[in-house]
């Protein structure tokens, strides 16, 4: 999710790309070096080695204090899918056994199941399952162990768990998606604030931050989520004229989401637990819904 530290630091980057349009190791396009930063003036940017009386412009992107409005959302926060992974790892059984498959090229993703029928010994309750999500670093032999890990009785070797007391074992693989939902909508107002030491640069920097910023009212924060800016009106500021200071504050509404983010996973087998009277419970699960 993205905050008014992500929409500054948004601001920031498109005004950094308009004054440096070939890459801020390039001149700038009022030809004078320009440093633009998220926050506010410093004592040290007023004199010294690199500052305004030196021949440094700045351009400072804050968030306005008492500057928030809530924005009415959709009902109902739907979540909705941000990024999918695949599952490329497979599961062979035989009889006892199941053994871990990785894919010969690409990375190994997704979750690895197994619904395990026992023969009623062994601590196994009756049409168990088990799951482990695989890793980057994971290896067949590792998921194996996992798998393992969770089952009574069982043992790995290698890619290949055995289960002394299961009579029937169906695997199962699945994938996982990044999910997100919108819990906040608001715009917040900030200004993007110019300091030079002549008119001239001023009046340069601001028409080209003020119609490279009205091209396209979307930008893209820095965890990939949209902002809407609109221009919220300029003005100059004269007061510092006297001290060789030009200024002007471009104020920008940004209308920006809070997101709740999650994990969801695909499932691999039905489950239903039932409590019934007298403490007894009940627990049944079906074959997986994609069994191999």
């Amino acid at each position: 999710m993205t905050d008014i530290a992500g929409v500054s630091t948004a601001l920031a980057q498109a005004a950094d790309a308009i004054i440096y349009p070939n890459g801020d190791s390039t001149a700038s396009i009022t030809g004078r070096r320009t440093i633009i930063r998220r926050g506010w003036i410093t004592n040290d940017d007023y004199s010294g080695e690199c500052s305004l009386q030196s021949g440094i412009d700045y351009v400072f992107v804050t968030a306005l204090s008492g500057a928030f409005k809530p924005v009415a959302c959709g009902l109902g926060m739907p979540w909705r899918e941000i990024s999918a992974i695949p599952a490329t790892v497979s599961i062979e059984t035989s009889g006892n056994s199941a053994t871990v498959v990785f894919p010969a090229i690409g990375q190994a993703s997704g979750i690895v199941g197994l619904h395990i029928t026992p023969d009623g010994k062994g601590g196994i309750h009756a049409r168990s399952v088990v799951g482990h999500v695989v890793t980057a670093t994971d290896t067949p032999a590792s998921v194996a162990a996992a798998l393992a890990t969770l089952i009574p009785g069982a043992s790995s070797s290698g890619a290949t768990v055995t289960i002394p007391h299961a009579v029937l074992l169906r695997g199962a693989v699945g994938s996982y998606s990044d999910i997100a939902r919108v819990t906040r909508r608001q715009q917040q107002l900030f200004n993007v604030s110019i300091w030079t030491g002549t008119w001239s640069a001023r009046d340069d920097l601001g028409f080209a931050i003020d119609a490279g910023m009205s091209g396209d009212p979307f930008f893209l924060a820095p965890d990939g989520s949209i902002i809407l800016v609109e221009s919220a009106g300029s003005y100059d500021i004269d007061t510092m004229m006297q001290q060789g200071v030009w200024r002007r504050d471009l104020k920008f509404r940004c209308t920006f989401d809070t997101l709740r983010t999650d994990t969801a996973a695909q499932v691999l087998f039905t489950i239903l637990n039932v409590d019934a009277p007298g403490d007894v419970s009940i627990s049944l699960s079906d074959w997986p819904l994609n069994p191999l």
